[in-house]
């Protein structure tokens, strides 16, 4: 997570399991705050809760020039990156990689597509295929 304004690493969220897996897709939950879902090459939709991180806003004028965000990141990087957040755990698991993921706006159901070309659709209430 970075700070939308500078750039700068506020935290990273991973799951437990070493090494990680690669994340395909990302989404934010309309239906819970600070929650959002993450599909991963390991077959699991992570469930993912985004810790309130408070960051003072800088004062800078409108005119103002700022270093760039990339070179701020490395050195905020270099000297002490922000720790691991433990707060990510699996929602619904497969067998075969899921690569894309979203939630309906309607009703609390969440769509699935897996590397097998399959699409499966949750009931995000009791994580059954419905």
């Amino acid at each position: 997570m970075r700070n939308g304004v500078t750039g700068a690493v506020l935290c990273t969220l991973r799951n437990i399991q070493f090494p990680p897996k690669p994340v395909y897709a990302l989404h934010y939950s309309p239906f819970e705050e600070n929650i959002c879902y993450a599909a991963c090459m390991d077959g699991a939709v992570y469930r993912i809760e985004i810790p309130h991180i408070d960051t003072p806003m800088p004062d800078l004028p409108v005119t103002s020039i700022r270093a760039d965000p990339i070179l701020e990141t490395l050195n905020t990087q270099f000297y002490g990156s922000p720790g691991i957040s433990g707060y990510s755990t699996p929602f619904v698991t497969q067998r075969t990689p899921a690569l894309s993921l979203g939630v309906l706006a309607e009703q609390p159901k969440l769509t699935v597509g897996y590397d097998d070309g399959s699409i499966k659709v949750y009931d995000m209430q009791t994580q059954e295929v419905g």
